[in-house]
Formats: C-alpha cells, structure tokens, sequence
C-alpha cells in the first residue's frame, strides 16, 4: 500500500496515530464504534482480520443485535494527526460475536471474503473449469459468490492456461481453496484487498523495490527485533497429477544451487525436499512446471530466515510487500512482509513479521567456519 504523503517521515518521529472503526449495515447505513481495543492482522496467506473488543452498557439489556454474524462488517481507518487523511487498512465481515459480562464488553472477530468464499461449498453449484488463463477461472470461482466483484489479476496466471483441453466439472469442495490452488499452479497468489474490497491475483511476492525503511538506532523506528535461522528445503518438487487416472503427467523441479545459500545440497550434505500436487486433465509445459516449482521453493526457503519487528505504527505495510531494515551492527537487507499485526490503539506499537529466500552465507561453499555477522 503507497503511504500518504508524510505518513513514513512522521511516523520516524513523536507523532500522535488516531483509529476510527465504523460498523456498516446490510442496509448501507453505518456508525462509529467506541473501541476499547482492536488490532488489523494481515497474513501471506490471504487472510485479513480484524478484531475489537466494544463497550456495552453497564445495564444488561436487549442485545444489540447490529454485532451479530448476520451480514454486517466492520472497517478501521488510521490517520497521523496534521500529517496525512484517513486512510482505510481494511474492511472485513463479522463472522463472531460474544458479549462478556461483567466485562460490559462485546467481542467482534472479522474475516475477510474468502472466508464467505470458502463457505460456499461447490455442491451449491457446480464450478466449470475451462481452458483458458488460470485468472479467468479463478476470477469466474470468485463471481459464482459474489457475481460482478472486481477482480484484478496480472502476472503468468493471466497467460498460463487451465491445462485441460475439456471442460472440468468441479461439483463439491471449498471453492477458496480451489482458487489458491489453481493460483499456486502459475506461482501466484489470490486474496481480497481489503483496503479496496477488491480480489487480486498476481505473481507469488518476491524481493522487489522497498516501500519503507526501518532502522535500529538514533534516528530509527525500530524499538526491538528477532532475527530467527530454520532449517529451509533446497528442492521443490510441483507434481501434476491427471485428474481420471491419478497418474503423474509432469513433474517440476527446483533445486537451490547458490554457492552462498545457507542450505545447499553442498554445503548440508542431503536434499531437503518441499513437495506440492495440482490436478489436471493435461499437463503444463515444462517450463511452466518448473517455475511453479521454483516459486513453491522460493516460498518454503523464506521460512528459513525470519524477523519480527517492533515498531511504531505504520498501517500501510502490506505482506508481500519489501522493506529495508536495518540492523544493529550496519547490515542492511530487503526482506518480505510476511505479517503485520496492527493494534488499534494510539501508543501501542505494530509487529510486522518479514522472511527472505536471499540471505546469503559470508562463507561460500566449500564451507568454512567463519563467524557470521548478526545481520
């Protein structure tokens, strides 16, 4: 998400975040909620949520049933005081309510639209995959819920096709789930944005242009951090299974070969294999395949170098996107958003979780024992 004008200068310094949380109605009315607390959680994995905890009266009484899961939504909007506008960070369904006593307190879960999505089950109506741009069946799976929603898809999965040469007849399941699947066959991703109330489709996040920078130290806006090493795949197998006959009919592969990679087969000693299975009526051309394949290695690799941050505010962080960081002792590195949590309240400081497939070793293979910097 592009930060307002001023919004990353002022957030590097004393500044004063506001939340607003309104209720929407099916009816298209809405109001401002009292929040006692709340916080935004955005995931890599295409889910949104957002949780509050509201006022009641100290009375009990009717309950109000506007906080039901009955259609109604909830949106939160951030602004710097003298900085920036309002901005919208998300707008999501009330899928829980409860009201606690003697708390007096009413406690709202949200979820994005994939969730509704996903409730669908395909025994409703059956889904017809057809051979054409993986997008445009996705897109299709998405307006068999929500006829006409806004659906925008860039990227190989508006290219690469469905690889069927019939039609496929899909009559029972989770329809999000088939989407997510049908976007990792093109190394993509689907989820709602939620700031927009759009679908978006597009190439699996890769280390791109930062849209911020965080830094330890005077000046900075990190307050505090984990920096955390796992043990990560250096293979990835993407396996197209036929549809009628569950026999393989193509097969990907990606194997991590950089001499400066923390778990290449030479410098660990054995293959660490991630594997994934799409089902298809014909297979996909190699290449194809095997970028599938490098895009499941690229993502199951990043869970090998992970930070959590500590921050100030900064509600335009999106997952997927790259940010600078900079660490104590001078190295800097681009790593991916994999998860903010936002709370919505002024003073209470933000966690963006990023993870990178990038790090590289100071030692290249042969390995050596030299020590490693922190960063």
């Amino acid at each position: 998400m592009i930060a307002p004008e001023g919004a990353r200068e002022a957030a590097s310094r004393s500044h004063r975040p506001e939340w607003r949380v309104r209720l929407w109605l099916r009816n298209g009315t809405t109001r401002l909620l009292p929040v006692k607390y709340g916080a935004v959680i955005k995931d890599l994995d295409s889910t949104t949520t957002i949780n509050v905890e509201i006022p009641t009266g100290l009375e009990p009484g009717l309950l109000d049933q506007d906080y039901l899961p009955a259609g109604s939504s909830i949106s939160a909007e951030y602004r710097i005081r003298n900085a920036t506008p309002w901005l919208r960070i998300a707008r999501c369904d009330i899928v829980s309510g409860a009201i606690a006593r003697p708390e007096s307190t009413w406690v709202l879960s949200c979820v994005d639209r994939g969730r509704r999505i996903a409730k669908d089950d395909l025994k409703r109506s059956r889904m017809i995959l057809r051979k054409a741009p993986i997008a445009e069946n996705i897109a299709n799976i998405i307006r068999r819920t929500f006829p006409g929603i806004n659906v925008e898809a860039t990227g190989r999965a508006t290219t690469m096709e469905f690889p069927t040469p019939d039609d496929l007849d899909i009559t029972q399941g989770d329809p999000w789930a088939l989407c997510k699947e049908l976007a990792a066959a093109a190394g993509a991703i689907v989820y709602e944005d939620c700031a927009r109330s759009v679908f978006v489709v597009e190439n699996a996040p890769d280390l791109d242009d930062p849209v911020d920078s965080l830094v330890v130290g005077d000046g900075g806006s990190l307050t505090r951090y984990t920096i955390q090493h796992e043990m990560g795949p250096n293979m990835a197998i993407m396996e197209y299974v036929d549809a009628d006959s569950n026999s393989v009919v193509r097969t990907g592969q990606a194997i991590d070969t950089s001499p400066t990679s923390p778990v290449a087969y030479q410098r660990v000693g054995t293959y660490i294999v991630t594997t994934e299975q799409a089902r298809v009526k014909q297979a996909p051309g190699q290449a194809d395949a095997d970028l599938a394949a490098l895009a499941l290695l690229r993502r199951e690799s990043s869970m090998m170098r992970r930070a959590n941050l500590v921050h100030p505010q900064r509600p335009w962080l999106q997952p997927g996107e790259t940010v600078s960081i900079a660490y104590l002792g001078g190295p800097v590195e681009d790593q991916v958003i994999e998860r903010v949590e936002i709370p919505m309240v002024t003073g209470e400081e933000q966690v963006t979780v990023l993870r990178t497939d990038m790090y590289q070793m100071s030692s290249p293979l042969p390995y050596s024992n030299n020590a490693e910097q922190e960063g």
